[in-house]
């Protein structure tokens, strides 16, 4: 009887893996698609993308999946969007996996696909890539259109994997080896132009949010709580970028000639980013950012007039609270 029960089970346990093998099996193009979705929303909540988010799915000829083309930028061809950059993702084992990174150098070479491959290039070089599995395979080839006493004519097969390039092997070739074009055919591109859509994320410019009792000041990533002071306070909040950095000045208005900043937060993608300011308080990181609050070194509001250096005072010192309720959203 024990025996006929251990037999049960294995062969119970064999059904089991043989179902669940099948049902990883079933999954289809259009599972990689919802995924594709879902990471598009979640990049949304991150920075690096102000001007809004421009995804590409392709269908590569020996892909199991299309993959995903994501970038920060594109332009206007034909009435049609498309880029220079992107990263490339892929839906491997149920999960969206990062590539890395393809780009072109000039807008004269938006990327494009061909039968297995991505297309990218530039003036004097081009590249098409493969991808299977979590892994990007590249050919690279340099030297097109450059003069025969160029001294760097050569081939590359490259591997990326997240985010990562590795030379796999090097050949030096002769100017006319050189010649061969992975991108143009003739006087056209030898593939298909990608075409992107935009979808768009809320500003990084700072928002304000009135409640009962204080007021939520917020952006696309976090949020800080000013409380019940500022809602009688008469104050702005500008906002600068610089590349993927990030500014935001809280500007007492009355003390505005003086200066009038109460205090600041900088999102930066450098740990050691080189603040002029006192005070500096690392809030949190997240995504390779690090977001600091920090006030002026100067005195930003005038000393002399005791009602007028009250309006900066008042809220200046609910400052330490502020920084208490820094969340990422």
């Amino acid at each position: 009887m024990k025996k006929t029960i251990k037999l049960f089970s294995v062969i119970l346990a064999l059904m089991l893996l043989l179902t669940g093998t099948q049902a990883s099996a079933k999954t289809t193009a259009s599972d990689a698609l919802k995924a594709y979705e879902k990471k598009i929303s979640a990049l949304k909540k991150q920075s690096g993308y102000p001007d809004g988010i421009y995804s590409a799915t392709v269908t590569l000829s020996q892909s199991k999946y299309p993959v995903l083309l994501v970038s920060d930028s594109a332009y206007k061809d034909d009435d049609k969007l498309v880029s220079t950059h992107a990263s490339v993702y892929n839906y491997v084992n149920g999960k969206v996996v990062y590539i890395g990174d393809i780009a072109s150098n000039s807008t004269s070479y938006p990327l494009c696909y061909k039968g297995k491959y991505l297309l990218y290039s530039s003036h004097h070089w081009s590249a098409k890539m493969t991808v299977n599995g979590n892994k990007g395979y590249i050919d690279y080839i340099e030297g097109f259109g450059m003069e025969p006493d160029y001294k760097n004519f050569n081939s590359q097969k490259i591997l990326l994997q997240n985010g990562k390039q590795k030379v796999i092997s090097r050949k030096e070739l002769t100017y006319d080896e050189a010649q061969k074009d992975y991108y143009i055919s003739g006087n056209t591109y030898a593939g298909k132009i990608i075409n992107f859509t935009k979808t768009d994320v809320p500003k990084t410019t700072m928002q304000l949010r009135y409640n009962g009792n204080d007021i939520t000041a917020y952006c696309n990533d976090f949020e800080i709580t000013l409380p019940k002071q500022w809602k009688k306070a008469d104050f702005t909040v500008k906002s600068a970028k610089n590349g993927k950095n990030r500014f935001y000045s809280f500007v007492e208005n009355t003390n505005k000639k003086y200066g009038g900043v109460v205090f600041c937060i900088g999102v930066v993608d450098d740990k050691n980013y080189d603040f002029v300011a006192d005070n500096l308080k690392l809030l949190g990181k997240k995504d390779g950012l690090y977001y600091y609050m920090y006030q002026a070194t100067d005195v930003e509001f005038n000393t002399e007039d005791e009602d007028v250096a009250k309006a900066y005072t008042s809220i200046a010192k609910t400052i330490p609270k502020i920084r208490r309720s820094f969340e990422f959203r």
